[in-house]
């Protein structure tokens, strides 16, 4: 399976943004390659950027040893910076007073705004419980990125359901694969 090579700088500044109102950006730049600080601080919002710089970015943060809840709140806050007014529009096509199904069935659509090149598959477990498995991503390595992903997965189910839970299952040392329970009520 081919990995992703780009990433979208829109999921960088984000990230970036969330990690600056948290305190951390003297910590991220002590931690990050300093061949890498001018491109984080010169990103275009809308441009695809390479893999590497989306790996080396991460690694900083994984780095930091953020708590996986924080983490997962961070990825909350990126997903309302970076996808929030797409998956309204998603809802609005599907129509009001959705279940979850319809936007899983989109998954796609979302990790192609993300990432270049990588693939999402949604089974459903039960009537209010889907397995996600999002495959290609070279970032998945890091638990800070997995937990981000999963506040940004119930932060989109939380859109039409009042509650929702999103628990890693991803196998231990991966390096391309996440893997998530999700639930709803």
């Amino acid at each position: 399976m081919p990995l992703a090579s780009k990433i979208r700088g829109t999921v960088l500044s984000s990230s970036l943004a969330v990690i600056e109102a948290a305190g951390l950006r003297k910590a991220y730049f002590a931690v990050l390659p300093r061949a890498d600080h001018a491109a984080m601080q010169s990103i275009a919002v809308g441009e695809w950027l390479p893999m590497e710089l989306g790996l080396s970015h991460y690694r900083a943060l994984d780095t930091l040893a953020v708590a996986p809840e924080q983490a997962r709140e961070y990825g909350r806050r990126v997903a309302d910076r970076a996808q929030k007014s797409y998956l309204v529009t998603m809802i609005k096509t599907v129509g009001l007073g959705t279940t979850p199904w319809p936007i899983l069935a989109r998954a796609q659509s979302v990790l192609d705004r993300l990432v270049q090149r990588a693939s999402v598959a949604v089974y459903r477990e039960g009537p209010k419980e889907a397995r996600l498995e999002i495959h290609g991503v070279p970032i998945a390595e890091f638990s800070y990125v997995r937990s981000g992903w999963a506040g940004m997965i119930e932060g989109g189910i939380q859109l039409v359901a009042p509650r929702a839970y999103c628990r890693d299952v991803s196998p231990a040392q991966t390096r391309s694969v996440a893997k998530y329970l999700i639930t709803w009520a």
